[in-house]
Parts: structure tokens; sequence; C-alpha cells
């Protein structure tokens, strides 16, 4: 099985939210607020909304399509991303609908930006 997490993702696990706070193996979890390893198959994601689009500095600029963030990027260069939520979210018939995936595709374009639920 392909690991799916990575450290910083928030995920859910036993109906509560948490994050991802290390990788231990190749399947396993260190999570936050829980004391054991978890394996990738106990944990769900968190689906996104656009109320946690929302709290995280994302501007509705037409309420059901699209959003606008600003960030700083790793050297402090303001960056405006806008994104039309149906697009960001698809990509070659691969939809994103967790924010763990949303937090990845930041990741990947040097916005570390971290989520807040």
């Amino acid at each position: 099985m392909e690991q799916e997490y990575i450290k910083g993702d928030i995920v859910m696990y036993d109906n509560k939210i948490h994050t991802i706070m290390d990788t231990l193996g190749v399947n396993n979890y260190e999570l936050s607020y829980v004391k054991h390893p978890v394996h990738q198959l106990e944990l769900s994601g968190v689906p996104i909304t656009p109320e946690i689009l929302e709290k995280n500095g994302w501007k509705a600029t037409n309420r059901d399509v699209t959003f606008e963030m600003e960030y700083f990027d790793t050297k402090l260069t303001r960056v405006n991303l806008f994104y039309n939520i149906r697009s960001i979210c698809r990509y070659d018939k691969y939809e994103m609908i967790y924010v763990h995936e949303l937090q990845h595709l930041l990741f990947g374009l040097d916005l570390n930006h971290k989520m807040m639920i």
C-alpha cells in the first residue's frame, strides 16, 4: 500500500480531526493527541468545504465557484492565487476533495501554508 499522508496533513481518526505529526514506517503515523501509532487504513480525509477555505484566508469572489488566496512565499514575496474551485479540485479525472490533497498541492507550489480547521 502506498503512503498517502505526509507530516502536517490534516486527517480524521476516531471521528476527530488530527494532524500527522510523523510517519512511522510505511503505513503508520503519529497523530496529534494520540499516544499510539495509527495505521493508514484507520484514517480518512477531511472534506474541503467553503467554510474551511474561508477560515484559511481564501476569500469567496463568487460564493460557489472562485476563491482567492494571498500568500507570502518562502522569499516573503506576495503571491496572489486565484482559483476556480472546480478547476483546482479536478485534474484529468482526479478529483481533489480532501484538505490533505489541497495541502499537498500548496506544498508542491512551494506555498507551505498551515491549514486551520
